[in-house]
């Protein structure tokens, strides 16, 4: 386990593009420990770019990748449109620090996002599924 870090933290250098996953708790939905859900982890690519992959509101993960990886630009953060789930909320999400929010694109969402504004809301917006993120 990386030093510092609230769960494993596994390194692999793929060509030129460095991978760093982690745990995230997933399911089974109870807010229990990362090693006492199904395996799933998330991605920071080049200490850059994070993909949380498929987890619940999980503030102590992302305060910690805040703190680990001060250069992320960009957050790519699943997210669902009611509370309670396998996936955190929107509401929960509205909760992080505004410098937070603005890194982070929503995506892993269903299709109904009728009223929600994410932003207004201070979030980067909705990623979009087909499109082509490209960071130089």
């Amino acid at each position: 386990m990386a030093e510092g870090s609230p769960r494993p933290l596994y390194e692999a250098d793929c060509g030129s593009i460095n991978l760093k996953v982690f745990r995230t708790i997933h399911v089974p939905n109870r807010r229990g420990s990362w090693n006492e859900t199904f395996n799933s982890t998330g991605v920071v690519i080049d200490d850059r770019i994070v993909f949380t992959g498929d987890t619940i509101f999980d503030k102590e993960l992302l305060d910690w990748l805040s703190v680990r990886f001060p250069k992320t630009e960009t957050i790519f953060h699943d997210c669902q449109m009611f509370k309670g789930g396998v996936h955190a909320s929107y509401n929960e999400l509205l909760t992080l620090p505004a410098e937070m929010r603005k890194k982070i694109f929503l995506c892993h969402y269903s299709d109904v996002r009728k009223g929600f504004t994410p932003r207004r809301d201070g979030f980067a917006g909705f990623a979009i599924p087909g499109v082509y993120y490209v960071f130089d």
